[in-house]
Order: C-alpha cells, then sequence, then structure tokens
C-alpha cells in the first residue's frame, strides 16, 4: 500500500502508460516534499527576479507607439490564455493527486483527449481571433516615407531618402506620431532590427529587403539593438533612437554633427 493506493491500482496505472504514471508517480512514495518545495520556491524566485527586469529603454512592456500597443496587449492575451490553460491542466493533475483511485479509473486515452484536445481547444481560438485583430491594425496602408536600415558587423547605418540621402551610423531619427517605413538589408550576415517599445523583430538578411512599419510616440529617446547572434560584437550592436517633433526633424539631419551621404 502507498498513501491508499494499493499495488494491482498502481500497477495497472503503469501498463496505461505515461498518462496515467505521471499523476500518481509522486504517489509512489519516493518523492522528497522538502525538495519539492525547495524546487517550488526555486520557481517562484526566478520568475519574480525575471519580471523585476522587465524595465527600461529596450522593455517591451512599456510601449510608447501605436504600433507596440497591440503588440504589447496580445502578449498579455496570450499570456492570460496560457494561464488559463496551465490552470486547467493542473486542476486535473490536482483531482489525480487528491483521488488517486478516480485518477486511476480514467484511461490514458481520455487524459490526452481532455488534456490534450478539449483544454487546449477551449483556450486557443480566442488567442487566434485576437491575433488575426491585432494583425490586420499592423498591415501597411497608403506609401509612408522611408528610412533605409543597413545592418552589418557591427553597426546600424541609417539613410534618409527624402532628406537628401542624409546618412547616419548607430542614431535613428524618427518623426513623432507618424508612420514611416523602415526598409531593412544587411551586408554581410543575418541580424535582426528591433526598438522593442516601438515594434516587434525584423530580420535583415542579405540580398533581401525587409519592410517594417513605426510609429513613434511622443519626443524622447529610446533604444534598439540586434536580436540575432551576428558574431563575436553581437552584444554591442545597439543603436539610439530619437524621436523628434516632425516640424524638427529636416533642422536635425541637417546639422552638422549628422554625416552627409557621399
Amino acid at each position: 500500500m502507498s498513501h491508499g493506493v494499493d499495488d494491482r491500482t498502481l500497477a495497472s496505472a503503469r501498463r496505461r502508460g505515461c498518462s496515467g504514471w505521471l499523476f500518481l508517480g509522486s504517489y509512489d512514495g519516493t518523492s522528497t516534499p522538502g525538495l519539492d518545495r525547495i524546487l517550488r520556491g526555486g520557481v517562484i524566485a526566478a520568475v519574480v527576479l525575471t519580471v523585476s527586469g522587465c524595465d527600461g529603454p529596450l522593455s517591451t512592456l512599456e510601449p510608447v507607439g501605436p504600433v507596440a500597443r497591440p503588440l504589447a496587449q496580445l502578449g498579455w492575451w496570450v499570456f492570460a490564455g496560457g494561464a488559463v490553460l496551465l490552470a486547467l491542466m493542473m486542476g486535473l493533475r490536482a483531482i489525480a493527486a487528491w483521488r488517486p483511485l478516480r485518477g486511476a479509473q480514467v484511461s490514458g486515452r481520455s487524459w490526452i483527449i481532455w488534456g490534450g484536445l478539449v483544454l487546449p481547444a477551449l483556450v486557443l481560438p480566442p488567442l487566434v481571433v485576437v491575433s488575426l485583430i491585432a494583425g490586420v491594425g499592423l498591415l501597411p496602408s497608403d506609401p509612408v516615407p522611408r528610412i533605409e536600415a543597413e545592418a552589418g558587423q557591427w553597426n546600424w547605418t541609417f539613410r534618409y531618402p527624402d532628406h537628401g540621402g542624409t546618412q547616419t551610423v548607430d542614431i535613428l531619427h524618427l518623426p513623432s506620431g507618424q508612420p514611416v517605413d523602415i526598409i531593412i538589408t544587411s551586408r554581410d550576415v543575418i541580424h535582426s532590427f528591433w526598438v522593442p517599445r516601438l515594434a516587434g523583430k525584423m530580420d535583415a538578411v542579405p540580398g533581401r529587403v525587409n519592410v517594417l512599419r513605426l510609429i513613434a510616440g511622443a519626443p524622447g529617446a529610446l533604444e534598439g539593438h540586434c536580436a540575432e547572434f551576428c558574431g563575436l560584437e553581437h552584444g554591442h550592436m545597439r543603436f539610439d533612437v530619437h524621436v523628434h517633433d516632425p516640424a524638427e526633424l529636416a533642422a536635425v539631419l541637417s546639422t552638422s554633427e549628422i554625416a552627409q551621404a557621399p
């Protein structure tokens, strides 16, 4: 006997495969309660420390533009859906743990159907709908001003065709509240353009042009970086983002500190 479950019941659960044994395995007398508490405490501590680091200029939890906000909201919807699915699965786990005889009477096929099909079907379709709604709102529509972003080991070169071909290195100048298409390319290896507080990532692939539409919020300073490992100096491949009032952008790009294209 082990916690009220006889040997024949445990043997039957083992024969039914991983699903039944997974829920009954902690009742075979071999688990260590102290270790379980330590593991749970470690998981909680890891979550707290991780969340405490979600701040600063590279935080996706502080969106500042109309493109980034739907993405952030979608992330929270996915998180909530995952939490609901986890709660449902843990509910089944609790039933099997607190009522081992009842859990042992459920076939492995039933565990798979309910845990692997029915419960996800209750959570995932709403997430698909929310994703489609957010995605449609991010689709480019009318033509807008362009900025060319060329990646190279290990810096970013930005060119402004609408401002006489002016170019900057590791500094991206954007107008506040106006959409801009970032034309992303690479001159060597694969990189990834990412301004976390403005939009999602977009790869920079040699020989290919990708387009990312950005709409910056209020004037201020942001940060971006390469989100694809591209070599030894990848960690230093960052760039500053300066958001200006639209009326001031042309004056900023014409200053002597800005490098002019040859």
